[in-house]
């Protein structure tokens, strides 16, 4: 998916007759569109003459656009984008030899989003500006949204903007445009059919009644009449002599989920799940919607065609399906569909209930629980038939009268097709209506991958591990400028003569704006320190208006360092942490690590929507907090569930503290950790604080977002539906949480403190070994609290209460193995 870079400049109300107004908005847009341009503004006084709105660039740069409001300098587009896999429409403007954007030729990628059912199509039809009527297109890309490549000169491309932003634009009446990008295009986009005689056809606006219905739904009428006149001979013959080559698009994962609107619902979780089981840097994983499956010509690049929660397929789709297995020895894995009766006997059920948990052996490390449908299926004669998953009432005498809930069919041909009964191609707890069958299937959920896994494996897929992704710059951000200036010049003082902050594990390099030749790597951290230097891009795994939103603290997280891709933000202070201003707790927020830790020494698996981020503390070592600081762990891991707890309709959340250092729902499954590092300097105590929070990312195991699916689905009414949170929300709220615990344990001690605590922790009353380290040997106690430091109380069954602490165990402390605290 594209970037789109300037969308956040655009609102509602946006008109043409505010000049002076609609010229500075065009500053931004223009701006955001070409990263690299410098752009002057003017607005017109009395008298037709010029005022200067903004300083004039250095007399070098070269202008490239100028009218009586704007003037352009060295224009660029956002960045090069390789077009292969697109689709060319009915001809191609992109040629090897015009490629270079110009103010006259610009390439925009327009994205849009498919409206659902209920959804209102908004403007009046004569009030609509359609996009090809301000740019010729050139190529298509559908996945679970649908982007089209236009080129136009500079004129069209602020005519978009000005229609955008009036909620004017219009590319077809099932789609909503949602923003725009430039970009540099590079590679040639794959004509829709192979042979040459098709080509010229679609070409001249001679398309077949199957192709004319596809491209009908994504062009207007008027461009398939006739060549755009801009389309020159030698483009004509370049788009001809291409189109006599076979397709060469990766290959593709294609999943189809049905016609219904809950179709892109659930196409995002079967991505989801297919993302963490298949090489990602092999195949593009794309929806295949409905139009698509019956006029797209799909089927020559794809490696694996995925049916979905669609139970009765039409007879087209199933043809369409037939074709694809057995004319072009494709592969099939579908779950629980009509056209399965084409591969074998599939017979219904009636004595099981329908979508049943059911729980199988995978192989000696995986037992999957997952939802069973109603039916099960015998071999047919065709093909060689090997049942993966029998039933358990399955005979064993004859092979012939097995009953599979999963079976594998090769065709002579070379087709192969899966079959299945057994939902796991999709987290099934969004389907669970209850907290047992959620716990059962979430707990399950690791195993689950693991049979998606073996399965994709028997069809041939690649399925190792992609690379890690690149590591990203990271990005100062501050709404309090003179925390930011106190900020920056704490660091400065730090900085060696190359304007390097050095520590033993990563070293960071504080620069205005993004250089190219500093590059980022495990050991070195670029942080762009500018305002006007933070690229949207970039941040991609952080909403950040919503973290300012629920930010309500006067000194911790009012400095924030995010970066997308970091090895881990667990060292990004080492080499300030003894030299940050009194008071001020910048935090360090990564997307997504690539060597997160836990206690122990475990790693802690980081995809993208879990909250993970680090800060530094100090406190006095006379202060309360400095007496007591095993207590700072647990103050974190509460400040994270009772800051979700307490917002409104989450009071009933499940969220639980694992003692001492663990996030849990109820007692089964983990949500999160928090690791705290402590280093005392002469009277001041310096400790770092890494918290990751399972938060929006569902695999591979539980997020704090499945938790409050599972309370809406219980709700009898939509308008009680707890809003889902942002890792960014996460983060703000556990940190405003944290300062207002931290000022009552300073003022008031402990005990206050742990009376809140327990509201949420696992171990009151439970039963504990210990391994004494005296002449007692190994016994038993019951858990009855925290004692002054923060470490458990136990009564022993003597009754004498004693101190205990964790034995080092890097996997659970509740396998109840845990030594004496000596003092």
């Amino acid at each position: 998916m594209l970037p789109l870079t300037f969308s956040t400049y655009l609102w509602a109300g946006y008109q043409v007759v505010c000049q002076t107004i609609r010229r500075r908005h065009y500053k931004q847009i223009l701006q955001s569109l070409f990263p690299t341009a410098t752009v002057a503004v003017y607005q017109v006084k009395t008298g037709e003459n010029l005022e200067q709105l903004d300083s004039v660039p250095h007399s070098s740069s070269t202008l490239e656009f100028e009218d009586d409001f704007v003037r352009l300098y060295k224009l660029r587009p956002v960045k090069e984008v390789n077009i292969s896999s697109w689709t060319c429409y009915t001809s191609s403007p992109v040629t090897q030899d015009s490629r270079e954007s110009s103010p006259e030729n610009i390439y925009v990628v327009v994205e849009t989003r498919h409206l659902v059912h209920k959804e209102n199509k908004g403007t009046q039809p004569d009030l609509k500006v359609h996009v090809f009527s301000l740019g010729q297109p050139v190529a298509w890309k559908s996945s679970d949204h649908f982007d089209v490549l236009v080129s136009c000169n500079l004129s069209g491309l602020i005519q978009m903007v000005d229609a955008f932003g009036q909620n004017r634009l219009h590319l077809d009446e099932d789609l909503k445009v949602k923003g725009f990008a430039t970009i540099q295009p590079s590679g040639l986009p794959q004509p829709v059919y192979d042979r040459h005689e098709e080509a010229q056809a679609l070409a001249h606006g001679e398309a077949t009644t199957v192709s004319k219905s596809f491209l009908t739904s994504r062009c207007p009428e008027y461009m398939l009449q006739t060549n755009p006149p801009s389309f020159s001979s030698k483009r004509q013959q370049a788009l001809s002599d291409e189109s006599r080559k076979k397709a060469t698009k990766p290959p593709n994962i294609l999943v189809y989920c049905g016609a219904d609107e809950r179709s892109f619902q659930t196409y995002a979780s079967v991505k989801a799940s297919l993302s963490l089981c298949v090489n990602t840097d092999v195949y593009i994983i794309y929806h295949l919607t409905h139009a698509e499956m019956l006029y797209a010509p799909w089927i020559e690049n794809t490696a694996l065609l995925l049916l979905s929660s669609c139970p009765d397929l039409l007879p087209a789709v199933e043809h369409k399906i037939d074709e694809f297995v057995f004319k072009h020895k494709g592969s099939l894995l579908s779950f629980d569909t009509s056209v399965e009766s084409c591969f074998a006997h599939k017979v219904s059920d009636t004595t099981k209930d329908k979508s049943q948990l059911y729980t199988f052996q995978l192989d000696d490390q995986h037992t999957v629980t997952c939802l069973k449908g109603n039916s099960f299926y015998t071999k047919r004669q065709e093909g060689v038939s090997e049942i993966l998953v029998p039933t358990e009432d399955s005979h064993s005498d004859n092979d012939m009268w097995k009953r599979a809930l999963i079976m594998k069919i090769n065709f002579h041909n070379g087709g192969v097709v899966i079959i299945s009964q057994l939902v796991f191609e999709r987290d099934p707890a969004h389907s669970a209506v209850d907290s047992s069958s959620f716990i059962a299937l979430k707990s399950s959920n690791t195993a689950r991958l693991a049979a998606l896994k073996h399965v994709l494996t028997s069809m041939g897929m690649n399925v190792s591990l992609r690379a890690n992704p690149d590591l990203t710059p990271c990005f100062l951000l501050s709404q309090k400028q003179d925390l930011r200036r106190k900020f920056l010049g704490s660091v400065h003082r730090k900085l060696n003569k190359e304007s390097v902050l050095q520590s033993q594990h990563l070293n960071l390099t504080f620069l205005e704006k993004v250089d190219v030749s500093k590059q980022v790597s495990p050991n070195l951290l670029p942080v762009i320190t500018a305002d006007d230097s933070v690229d949207k891009r970039l941040l991609n795994g952080f909403a950040e208006k919503d973290y300012w939103r629920h930010l309500e603290t006067t000194r911790l997280g009012q400095i924030v360092l995010y970066t997308d891709v970091i090895t881990s933000t667990m060292h990004v202070f080492d080499g300030m942490l003894f030299s940050l201003p009194h008071g001020l707790s910048p935090v360090a927020i990564a997307g997504r690590q690539t060597g997160g830790r836990g206690r122990g020494g475990n790693m802690w698996l980081s995809p993208l929507g879990c909250a993970m981020f680090t800060f530094p503390l100090s406190f006095d070592i006379d202060s309360e907090m400095g007496r007591r600081v095993p207590f700072l762990q647990h103050l974190v891991s509460t400040a994270v569930v009772h800051g979700i707890r307490t917002l409104p309709g989450c009071q009933d959340l499940n969220l639980r503290l694992k003692w001492p250092n663990d996030i849990y729902y109820g007692k089964e499954m983990k949500l999160g950790g928090v690791i705290v590092t402590s280093t005392v300097m002469g009277s001041t105590v310096y400790s770092t604080i890494g918290c990751g929070v399972n938060v929006a990312n569902s695999d591979p195991t539980i997020c704090v977002n499945d938790i409050i699916q599972l309370s809406n689905r219980s709700k009898k009414s939509s308008g009680d539906a707890i809003p889902l949170l942002s890792p960014a929300g996460v983060i703000a709220r556990t940190l405003t949480t944290l300062e207002s615990l931290l000022a009552e344990f300073e003022n008031y001690g402990h005990i206050p403190f742990c009376e809140t605590y327990y509201k949420y922790w696992l171990h009151g009353g439970i039963q504990v070994s210990l391994n004494l380290e005296t002449s007692e040997g190994r016994g038993q106690g019951e858990v009855i609290g925290l004692d002054e430091y923060g470490f458990l109380r136990v009564c022993k069954s003597s009754g004498e209460t004693i101190s205990v602490q964790p034995d080092g165990n890097s996997f659970d402390m509740l396998q109840n193995l845990v030594y004496c605290k000596r003092r």
